[in-house]
């Protein structure tokens, strides 16, 4: 199990090797790994990693304890199968010892800035591509704390109002098998790669790995929620987990909407929540579906998706890209063919709780907290994580970006299209590629944008600016 761990881990996803303990009577530069009778109060313990020291070129030395015996009652059927207990827990501990060795500064269950809950999904991740016969993680899935059961609470924190840190592993899997095209442990391991280098806050390492492959954590984590719909009697294997037949399912059920055919509730950090409407015995030919974020959170940090239950019971999956910081939108053509639309939102902030709102109307709405002028966002932008500055706002017709001293940096109007150009027009605004009118990146400072937009009231053009900093 070790060497089996050690080659997967190790061999074939490119991770540091542990470091061993080592001390007078332990000489040994191989690493140290005690079978033995574990005692811990609750009799739940599988093994320990235990950090012991810096090795000599950083990194932090451990060694290992995994217990000899799963044979009393409350091991349940791992009575009559102690191998596969012990392999899980060769291939769980010793990704610990890995994190260790990658990590910097130890405090009791945490290593630098990683949560726990993150720590333990990665390693419920190990054990489950080592030795996936096993399924040991089932038992956290559903449950007091556990994500089905609760699918709300937040995940990868260890905040109060968050899922058990062990059914974090359902993320940890999700992220392998989806966060790039195909099955990697890509994510995964880019979060531990950058941490090794340099200590860096948690939340902004998962945004970084999230750039570096082309998306955002907010549309990760909304991947997960609606891929965590397929699971129990809904089982989809192709759209979340191979066991999603074995997991629980997470319930839903149809909302009541206020005078304005709306619904809001709030969400936690790092969470998600279901607006679900069904289709009434009357309806129009199309469903309109509108997203509403807090009117305060000009930074965004939403995504959403729609699954919609047709008339035959099978699923469909869209996802709602984001118009504005705070508003998407979906329009359902044909909702005669479908019985619910079930819109699950997530809240990728990993600090605030904020509020969303949900529209279903036969009718089309206009965005709402779409600013009268303009904004810009991210601001400040940078080049290594963000890549782009966007420009939103009603009817904005034309940019101009200049550098504090004066100079034009780039220029583009609503009515000419430039396939290459610094700054693109869209159909919600313009985005800045945060390089000159040559193509040619700029430098980190301090730039000032101009913007001109029609004022529809007195139907006459005005102009505003406004500041932005890009950072390297």
């Amino acid at each position: 199990a070790m060497d089996s761990a050690w080659s997967m881990e190790i061999d074939r996803f490119g991770f540091s090797e542990p470091i061993p303990f080592v001390d007078g009577n332990h000489g040994s530069s191989r690493y140290k790994v005690v079978v033995k009778d574990v005692r811990d109060i609750y009799g739940e313990l599988y093994g320990l990693t235990y950090p012991s020291g810096f090795g000599p070129d950083g990194g932090i030395r451990s060694y290992m304890e995994i217990r000899n015996d799963w044979s009393a009652p409350e091991w349940g059927d791992y009575a009559e199968r102690q191998l596969d207990a012990a392999h899980i827990t060769c291939a769980h501990e010793f990704f610990h010892a890995i994190q260790y060795a990658m990590g910097h500064k130890e405090e009791p269950s945490y290593i630098d800035f990683f949560t726990l809950a993150w720590l333990e999904a990665t390693a419920v991740l190990m054990e489950e591509l080592a030795f996936d016969h096993v399924n040991d993680y089932l038992q956290y899935a559903g449950g007091y704390n556990g994500y089905f059961d609760n699918p709300t609470l937040s995940l990868l924190s260890d905040t109060w109002g968050s899922i058990d840190p062990y059914s974090n592993g359902v993320v940890a899997m999700h992220l392998y098998r989806s966060a790039v095209d195909t099955p990697s442990i890509l994510f995964v391991r880019e979060t531990f790669v950058r941490n090794e280098d340099t200590r860096v806050e948690f939340w902004k390492n998962i945004d970084a790995v999230s750039a570096s492959i082309d998306t955002e954590w907010p549309v990760l984590l909304n991947g997960f929620h609606t891929a965590s719909f397929f699971t129990g009697s809904r089982g989809d294997t192709a759209r979340f987990l191979p066991d999603a037949d074995s997991l629980p399912m997470w319930n839903y059920a149809p909302d009541t909407m206020d005078t304005d055919m709306a619904v809001t509730k709030t969400l936690r950090p790092n969470a998600m929540q279901r607006f679900v409407h069904r289709r009434a015995d009357k309806y129009e030919d199309t469903l309109h579906i509108l997203l509403a974020g807090s009117q305060e959170d000009a930074g965004g940090r939403w995504a959403v998706s729609t699954i919609l239950k047709d008339t035959a019971g099978a699923y469909e999956v869209y996802p709602m890209s984001m118009e504005t910081p705070t508003n998407a939108r979906l329009h359902v053509p044909g909702w005669g063919a479908y019985q619910e639309a079930i819109v699950v939102v997530s809240n990728g902030d990993s600090v605030l709780e904020r509020d969303a709102t949900v529209f279903f109307t036969d009718y089309y709405m206009e965005n709402l907290h779409l600013p009268n002028t303009f904004a810009v966002y991210p601001n400040p932008v940078m080049h290594h994580s963000h890549g782009v500055l966007q420009i939103r706002g009603k009817n904005v017709l034309e940019v101009w970006l200049y550098s504090i001293d004066g100079k034009l940096v780039a220029h583009a109007d609503a009515y000419t299209e430039r396939s290459n150009a610094a700054i693109k027009a869209t159909q919600h605004g313009f985005d800045w590629r945060l390089c000159t009118r040559t193509g040619d990146p700029v430098v980190p400072g301090n730039y000032i944008a101009v913007v001109s937009y029609k004022d529809i009231v007195k139907n006459t053009r005005k102009r505003k600016h406004q500041n932005i900093l890009v950072l390297p």
